[in-house]
């Protein structure tokens, strides 16, 4: 990575003052249809609170045992001791690193993976090389899960290499969110259909009538691909035209539909076997109705043997919409409530719910841990953007660094607690992903991997203007009042 001029914060805020005025009056075609009808909900049915980080904490059972899987089995408690160890590298207390893990798994009932390699993808000149490679190796299977896929530049090549795999025998297969692919024609879809590629839907979404409306807010917001069941890719990268160029290349200035800075994962090792898991399972549960083939996995090719390939220990969270489970929001509560060195984030779209920030101020005026929230300086939703910006005081009077990135759009979805623990995938910090969408992310237990992550943000960091209580405090009253009313919804955002 190489550092770009950073702008001066003046000009800085004129541009995006700029791009603001340009962007209100012309959202994402259907979004305010959407926040009318989900004012309406808001009337019509009352509001499943997230719990209490209280409530979270208490279901924590740290007498069971650690369960950790290899490329042979389960491992003993004193081999999952050890591929601890290894991950700590001597940078974390191993007791403390063992009741995060368990804790964390109760929370979850989900496994660790042991003996994983994990390579960091920053914006989408890398990650596509990345996954084009992956894709044109691929030999028996690609199995596709993304929120947004678009009929542009960028939709095009996928589409066009998803189809010439097909047509070579490969199995192909593709789940995107009815909602977030609206600026995708039906035609783009059906040609992929016709050229092999099995694609499902999910939730097929009309802007007018949006029947029926408790259902049509629950979106599919995972990014999932894996490849022969040997490699797979997690993070908050789309498929779309707005990955064309890198948020390190010069800017011209802020731009809505281009230089997105977003992180992704490639995943080698045996958690690939359990992120295929997910993808199978979601795709028969989706067709149980006849609607298409379900896969059968006990078929040669799904699950092929995995080698170890590195040292990082590996959780995969998912969540469902609409569930009265929140794995992904309950990982993160937990982590944050055990950090005694440092709070990383770097958000896209933070607007959570009281408690959470509670859990944050904790960490910073209790036990003085460094926290530093990474934040967009612009967005391409407004009403989310003000909402976030409306949890600032509260975070600056815990004294909480608050940076916003001005010259790129800021898309990622990443965390570090202290030396070994971070978390990459497509869950924003904010009601929608922690209560409303399917989402994904892993966990990864490894010092050098999160080295990778602190030098990302660190790096991001310089690229941004820090905000301070003077400055903000002196914002004008017509983004106040924007901040109140993003308040209103947030909890439907």
């Amino acid at each position: 990575m190489s550092s770009n001029p950073q702008n001066e914060p003046a000009s800085a805020e004129e541009a995006t003052a700029d791009l603001y005025r340009r962007l209100f009056p012309s959202q994402e075609s259907g979004m305010m249809i959407l926040l009318a009808q989900l004012l309406f909900l808001m009337v019509l049915t009352s509001c499943h609170s997230l719990p209490s980080h209280h409530e979270v904490l208490a279901r924590v059972n740290n007498e069971k045992l650690l369960t950790v899987h290899n490329e042979k089995g389960t491992l003993s408690p004193l081999e999952a001791r050890h591929e601890l160890a290894v991950a700590a590298g001597g940078k974390a207390d191993l007791n403390w690193l063992h009741d995060l893990a368990l804790g964390e798994q109760n929370l979850t009932n989900r496994p660790l993976y042991a003996g994983n390699r994990i390579e960091l993808l920053v914006d989408g000149p890398e990650t596509f090389r990345a996954i084009f490679a992956e894709i044109r190796e691929a030999r028996h299977h690609i199995h596709i899960e993304t929120f947004i896929f678009r009929d542009d530049e960028i939709g095009q090549l996928m589409s066009e290499l998803l189809i010439q795999k097909a047509r070579q025998g490969v199995q192909v297969r593709v789940i995107y969110d009815s909602f977030g692919s609206t600026m995708a024609t039906p035609a783009f879809f059906d040609r992929m259909r016709e050229g092999g590629v099995e694609v499902h839907e999910f939730r097929p979404f009309n802007m007018i009538t949006m029947v029926p409306v408790w259902h049509s807010h629950m979106r599919h917001h995972r990014k999932l691909f894996v490849m022969d069941g040997r490699v797979a890719f997690v993070g908050g990268l789309n498929i779309t035209r707005v990955y064309r160029r890198s948020a390190a290349e010069p800017p011209a200035k802020p731009m809505i539909d281009d230089r997105w800075r977003d992180t992704h994962v490639r995943i080698r090792g045996p958690v690939v076997s359990d992120l295929q898991r997910v993808f199978i399972d979601m795709w028969n549960e989706l067709h149980q109705d006849g609607s298409g083939k379900v896969i059968d996995d006990g078929q040669a090719g799904y699950f092929p043997p995995l080698e170890r390939e590195g040292n990082s220990l590996v959780r995969v969270i998912y969540s469902f919409g609409g569930t009265d489970t929140y794995e992904v929001y309950d990982s993160h509560v937990h982590a944050f409530a055990k950090a005694r060195q440092r709070i990383y984030i770097t958000q896209g779209y933070f607007a959570p719910n009281p408690e959470f920030l509670a859990i944050l101020r904790e960490a910073r005026e209790e036990r003085e841990v460094d926290v530093e929230l990474l934040l967009p300086g612009f967005t391409d939703v407004w009403i989310t953007f003000h909402s976030s910006q409306g949890t600032y005081n509260t975070l600056m009077d815990a004294n909480v660094r608050l940076y916003e990135r001005r010259d790129a759009l800021l898309h990622a979805k990443t965390a570090i607690v202290d030396n070994v623990w971070s978390t990459v995938g497509s869950a924003n910090m904010d009601y929608r992903s922690f209560a409303h969408n399917n989402e994904m992310n892993i966990v990864v237990y490894d010092h050098e991997f999160v080295q990778d992550l602190e030098v990302l943000h660190e790096f991001d960091r310089e690229q941004m203007h820090e905000l301070t209580p003077q400055e903000w405090s002196e914002r004008p009253f017509s983004h106040k009042m924007m901040e109140w009313l993003g308040s209103l919804v947030r909890y439907w955002l």
